[in-house]
């Protein structure tokens, strides 16, 4: 029963803060984003506060009472001096480059305090991993690490920006949702460059993927049996081989290497959507890695062959994309 009630607390809370504070690329820290409250030592100070003041009362300690309404008025400034700190900090999302989901990403976020002002003491992260910002004075860069899970657009979670300058007493944060233009690749799978029967002739081979070797697998000449994997094409399944041995082997053919290669959604027919996405990624990779020219066909967009870092980037980023909904989580 409490548990559920805490639940339900955190998604009232999760869901205000998404209203008071939403997704941009760049906020700047008004009244409206920053909360401030007494931390633990604050409310140390707090009690010790109170305890002198009903002292000073009960014994009518003039002294003392002067000496907690120091304490009080310095409480006062405190809070002023905290959100001044604050005030007019400027958080924007930088560049990142894209990774493959299950990979760690250095999210790049800049700080930036107004002109001809500092600021002080932040910690700036994720609720268990934060990194503390001693100075920004003009523009500070940072980098927030973050681990993927699955391919797609990455949508930050609300990261935490806290502060207890001056006194250590007071505890000043804000949350910010950044949009960060960051999308995840497909995890690659390494897997032969399977024959496509689209686009002409003989740029339609077989690439194992390896260093560069002498010949390729294509259509041209029997070279051999290879153990039958799922996905391979049935035309070239050894059923006579089979029904003598019960083992079911794959025909292999090769050709001579060279030319260019079409990457093909429809020849993984067999495969479920993710392990298609995954199964391309490693042949852009192969492809690139070996200076092989190639093109990526996609039920949904057919990219042109070409090689080199902005191609391979455009076909990645068509992995990354494709199926993916407005707003898609990664």
């Amino acid at each position: 029963m409490i548990s559920q009630l805490v639940k339900h607390v955190r998604k009232i809370y999760s869901t205000w803060l998404v209203n008071r504070l939403p997704r941009t690329p760049s906020v700047t820290l008004t009244q409206r984003r920053i909360f401030i409250f007494p931390g633990k030592i604050g409310a140390l100070y707090i009690a010790l506060l109170c305890l002198m003041f009903v002292t000073s009362i009960n014994y009518q300690n003039n002294l003392l009472f002067s000496f907690s309404c120091l304490l009080v008025s310095l409480f006062i400034t405190g809070i002023v001096t905290t959100y001044r700190n604050f005030s007019g900090l400027a958080v924007h999302s930088g560049k990142t480059n894209g990774v493959f989901a299950g990979e760690k990403i250095n999210l790049h976020l800049v700080l930036e305090a107004p002109v001809g002002q500092s600021r002080f003491g932040f910690d700036v992260g994720f609720e268990k991993d934060v990194s503390h910002v001693p100075v920004v004075d003009g523009r500070k860069d940072l980098t927030l690490p973050m681990n993927t899970r699955k391919r797609g657009r990455l949508l930050v979670p609300r990261f935490m920006i806290r502060s207890y300058y001056p006194l250590g007493v007071l505890r000043c944060w804000t949350w910010v949702y950044l949009d960060f233009d960051v999308w995840v690749y497909p995890k690659p799978i390494m897997k032969p460059v399977r024959l496509s029967s689209y686009g002409e002739g003989k740029d339609n081979e077989r690439y194992s993927g390896e260093s560069p070797p002498d010949r390729v697998s294509g259509n041209d000449d029997f070279y051999g049996f290879k153990s039958y994997q799922p996905g391979d094409s049935l035309r070239h399944v050894a059923w006579k081989q089979y029904a003598k041995t019960q083992q079911l082997n794959t025909k292999e053919f090769t050709a001579e290497i060279g030319g260019s290669y079409w990457l093909d959604w429809f020849v993984l027919e067999n495969e479920d959507l993710e392990t298609r996405l995954s199964i391309l990624c490693g042949w852009v990779l192969q492809c690139e890695e070996n200076s092989i020219e190639y093109g990526l066909r996609l039920p949904d967009r057919t990219i042109d062959k070409s090689l080199g870092n902005r191609h391979k980037e455009t076909c990645l980023l068509a992995l990354a994309q494709y199926g993916v909904r407005e707003g898609g989580d990664a």
